[in-house]
């Protein structure tokens, strides 16, 4: 790259800034989202500015590197957000440090090796309720958990950005703080590295916070998220996204307290993380992942949602695409979770009886019939003489009995999926490998529900005793 000429264009654009009747950071801003160039309505000073000479020069004299127009030339224009979105921290920058026109050169230099850097690397913090921890803990695949004390929160935004604590917003109930850092590379992402780097870690958080539901049966309720990229220009300063009070107190799910256990939060997450959802890079056959992925996106999407009658419908789902093969009639279901996950003979008769009502619910929702307010009940226990169907009563009526039924019914499937996870995939020494396929697995739950000996004592052995003590 010609720094000479790329200090000069630079220059040029900068004195055009300058002759703005307004301060650096307010067209730095302006910069950022000029109009018509992403799905923001965006600012027409800022597009009159990219617009202009000096802007267009500074973009092409960029663009002469070959890396530079391999990774943002348009089309589409929208690749060259990131080019903008660096200049716009320049010119934002500018202004705070005082920087004096000498300095120049050093500029020009820095915004070149800001662009052509290798990997893009962003930290982010995320805040969940609900849990504790004793100390900070290290995690596979770059997580970090701590208490959510002022300390451990200063310690952690240090290393994001150096912003203070917020000691209005210190978590008053139990909390942790979960922490990870990511580095994106150019030559696999292109124009997209920047913009990756700051939302992946939102994306990445949500798989941890599924991890913990696993790992404790608490849904955690997120607090606030900081995230920041390091570089010289970054694409935003740091970032703090403010938890609303829905977040923060998501219903009955949440409002349950768990100490966090270690070790199993490793080992679930070197399973579902590293196993199921992919980040590791191990090979396992079809018949192992998708019923495991397709379930955890199923009970996801049920844990985000408010509506009984759905999240029925989805945990029923996922217990469906766990245990049953093509052509299988759902009456075998029950049986089937009943001897992977049930704990003795009454549970097991327990966990068919539920799933025998928990069809008809799953019907209601799948069919478009009104739920019957009778089997909610039956549901999750209970026998009194009701009748009508739930669109008749009232919200507060039937809270109660609602928020117990999405409770066992999260409760059974996730018994159901750790009992999958460890008889699918197992972990030595953090090596992730094959265990049965859900098709043997089918057949070996068959054999020990028509009591051969040496098929439930295999399913004994295969599943931990304390997922069996899973209350549902």
């Amino acid at each position: 790259m010609d720094f000479s000429k790329l200090e000069q264009r630079l220059k040029e654009f900068l004195e055009l800034v300058e002759a703005q009747p307004t301060d650096n950071a307010t067209v730095a801003a302006h910069l950022r989202y000029p109009s018509a160039s992403g799905t923001l309505a965006g600012s027409t000073l800022g597009r009159q500015l990219w617009d202009s000479p000096e802007g267009s020069a500074l973009i092409s004299c960029l663009l002469e590197d070959e890396r530079l127009k391999e990774w943002f030339a348009p089309p589409p224009e929208t690749r060259l957000n990131e080019v903008r979105f660096r200049i716009a921290s320049l010119v934002g920058r500018r202004q705070a440090k005082g920087t004096s026109p000498d300095d120049l050169a050093v500029l020009a230099r820095e915004l070149a090796e800001a662009l052509l850097e290798p990997n893009i690397v962003a930290t982010a913090v995320q805040v969940f309720f609900g849990l504790t921890a004793d100390s900070s803990i290290a995690l596979p695949y770059e997580f970090h958990v701590a208490p959510a004390t002022q300390d451990e929160l200063r310690t952690m935004l240090s290393m994001v950005g150096g912003r203070e604590v917020d000691v209005l917003r210190i978590p008053a109930r139990p909390a942790i703080a979960v922490m990870t850092s990511i580095a994106i590379p150019r030559q696999q992402w292109g124009a997209m590295a920047g913009v990756t780097a700051i939302v992946l870690p939102w994306a990445m958080f949500e798989g941890v916070r599924f991890v913990l539901w696993l790992a404790s049966g608490v849904y955690c309720a997120k607090g606030d998220y900081y995230v920041n990229e390091e570089s010289q220009f970054p694409l935003a300063e740091l970032e703090r996204q403010t938890a609303s009070v829905a977040e923060m107190f998501p219903g009955s799910l949440a409002s349950r307290t768990a100490a966090i256990e270690p070790p199993l939060l490793r080992d679930l997450m070197i399973r579902h993380e590293g196993a199921v959802k992919g980040i590791a890079n191990v090979s396992l056959p079809d018949d192992v992942v998708i019923p495991l992925w397709t379930a955890s996106t199923f009970l996801d999407a049920g844990l985000r949602s408010l509506d009984t009658l759905f999240i029925l419908f989805l945990c029923y789902s996922a217990l469906e695409g766990m245990l049953l093969l093509e052509g299988d009639d759902d009456s075998r279901l029950g049986p089937r979770i009943g001897r992977l996950v049930g704990k003795d003979v009454q549970d097991r008769r327990d966990i068919r009886r539920i799933l025998r009502i928990w069809r008809e619910l799953r019907g209601s929702a799948a069919h478009g019939r009104r739920a019957q307010l009778s089997d909610l009940v039956r549901f999750i226990g209970r026998e009194p003489n009701l009748a009508g169907d739930l669109g008749g009563m009232s919200m507060f009526d039937t809270r109660e009995w609602e928020e117990a039924a999405r409770v066992r019914a999260f409760e059974l499937a996730r018994r159901t999926y750790l009992g999958m996870l460890f008889s699918l995939i197992h972990v030595n020494d953090e090596t992730i490998t094959e265990g049965m396929t859900r098709t043997s697995l089918v057949k070996l739950l068959d054999q020990a529900e028509r009591n051969d000996a040496s098929a439930v004592i295999a399913v004994d052995e295969m599943i931990p005793a304390w997922i069996k003590d899973v209350v549902i």
